[in-house]
């Protein structure tokens, strides 16, 4: 940890360090699956799956980059990691994907469920893969221009990213699309975005079951709240 405390990163370099982080430690069960899609480790696969790992690593770099400022980057990281590192336990170890159904079981699961899912091995995982990482993001010291400079910083890496990640897909687009249009289960695979994307769709759906009851509702909503609560008498 002194060593980590005593590098001092570039403005752009901790979100790319940790976007790298991300693909290669988190994403086991992907990689896996990707892997296979895409023919195996051949000369001809081989390509495609870097170019993939490419691709990610400047995407997610480009979305870390909209926050790289101090005291927001670091919070950040810090969420992203421990959530991330229990999320690709679950995946890891039962084979599940992540979508809006298992927040749903998540959110409903009593104490007792929840205990049933507590292990060693989830606890190590998180240290080793969640806290470890955490306290090196905590101890680093990333340096900031600060003002307009990082500002202007931050959307440069952004578009150098976007811009390389387009044309690392227009070059891969005919290897890349027959894989992911027949294995659509590989975007319930990729961390973080399954989980961000999965709690969006859950709270998404509980929001549009739930009918809107205040004054200003529109009739459509004002006949639903009213037929709710017939229902409950």
């Amino acid at each position: 940890m002194k060593f980590i405390a005593q590098l001092r990163f570039k403005p752009g370099a901790a979100p790319f360090l940790a976007a790298l982080f991300i693909v290669l430690a988190y994403n086991f069960t992907f990689w896996k699956s990707f892997v296979g899609a895409t023919g195996g480790l051949t000369l001809v696969s081989v390509p495609v799956q870097v170019g993939m790992f490419l691709l990610l690593v400047l995407s997610y770099n480009a979305c870390l980059a909209l926050v790289n400022f101090p005291y927001v980057l670091k919070p950040v990281l810090v969420l992203l990691f421990l959530a991330t590192s229990a999320a690709s336990y679950f995946m890891d170890q039962y084979g599940t994907a992540i979508d809006w159904s298992m927040i749903q079981n998540v959110v409903e699961t009593n104490t007792r469920e929840s205990s049933e899912l507590l292990s060693w091995k989830l606890i190590l995982t998180i240290a080793v893969l969640g806290v470890l990482p955490s306290l090196a993001v905590v101890k680093a010291k990333p340096r900031f221009t600060g003002g307009r400079r990082q500002v202007l910083s931050n959307a440069g890496s952004v578009a150098a990213s976007l811009v390389l990640a387009a044309v690392l897909l227009v070059l891969m687009f005919k290897s890349l699309a027959p894989a992911l249009r027949e294995h659509r289960e590989l975007r319930f695979l990729l961390t973080p975005t399954n989980y961000i994307q999965a709690v969006n769709g859950y709270y998404k759906r509980k929001w549009r079951r739930r009918p809107w009851c205040g004054p200003w509702a529109p009739t459509p909503s004002r006949a639903s709240c009213g037929t709710a609560r017939n229902a409950g008498r």
